[in-house]
C-alpha cells in the first residue's frame, strides 16, 4: 500500500507537508509570474520552516528559503523576499542562484535595473567558476531577458545562445524551455 504523501507521517513530517502544499499553491516557483495562492503559500512555507528549524533541521533550509522568497515576491512582498534571501548565509554552493533571484526581485521593484544587471552578471560568473551550468543558464536567461527588454536583442542572443548550446540533454526542463523560447523570439 502506497503512503499518502499529503498527510504528515513519520517519514513525511508536517514541515515537509507544509512546504509541499505551499509549492503546489505557488506552482511555478522559479519565476515571479504564474497563478496560485501566493499569500497562503507564504504562510505555509513560513510555518513549515519554523517547525523544521525548531526540530534542529538545517539540511535544505536554504533551498526552502529560496522557495519562500519566490512565494513572497509573487505575493507582492518584494522587500520581504529580498530580506529572506539576505538572512541566509554560508551556502556558497547556492550563491549564484541567490544573486540571480536578488536581481529578479530588484527588477520587479522597477527601481534598480543596473543593480539587477550586476547581480545577473555576477551570478553567471560565479556559476561558471564552480561549473554550475544550470545556474549559469538561469542567470544568462535572466540577463538576456533584461537586455531584450532594453532593446539589446543581439547582445542577449550572443550571451544566451552559447550557454544554451552547452546542454545536450534535459530540453524538456523549464529552464531550458524558457531559454529556447527566448532564443526563438530573438531570431
Amino acid at each position: 500500500m502506497q503512503e499518502d504523501r499529503r498527510r504528515p507521517t513519520r517519514r513525511n513530517p508536517r514541515w515537509v507537508h507544509a512546504v509541499e502544499r505551499a509549492a503546489r499553491l505557488s506552482p511555478r516557483t522559479s519565476g515571479l509570474g504564474g497563478r496560485g495562492e501566493p499569500d497562503e503559500a507564504v504562510r505555509l512555507m513560513q510555518a513549515g520552516l519554523q517547525e523544521f528549524r525548531g526540530r534542529g533541521g538545517m539540511g535544505l533550509v536554504f533551498y526552502y528559503r529560496m522557495l519562500l522568497a519566490r512565494a513572497q515576491a509573487r505575493a507582492g512582498a518584494l522587500s520581504e523576499a529580498l530580506d529572506t534571501l539576505e538572512r541566509e548565509a554560508g551556502y556558497a554552493w547556492a550563491e549564484p542562484e541567490k544573486l540571480r533571484l536578488r536581481g529578479e526581485f530588484l527588477l520587479a521593484q522597477d527601481e534598480a535595473v543596473e543593480s539587477a544587471e550586476q547581480c545577473f552578471t555576477a551570478a553567471m560568473a560565479m556559476a561558471q567558476t564552480v561549473s554550475a551550468r544550470g545556474w549559469e543558464l538561469r542567470a544568462a536567461t535572466s540577463l538576456a531577458r533584461l537586455w531584450t527588454a532594453q532593446g539589446r536583442g543581439e547582445a542577449a542572443k550572443a550571451l544566451l545562445a552559447p550557454v544554451y548550446a552547452g546542454f545536450d540533454e534535459g530540453f524538456g526542463t523549464p529552464d531550458l524551455e524558457e531559454a529556447r523560447t527566448l532564443l526563438g523570439a530573438l531570431r
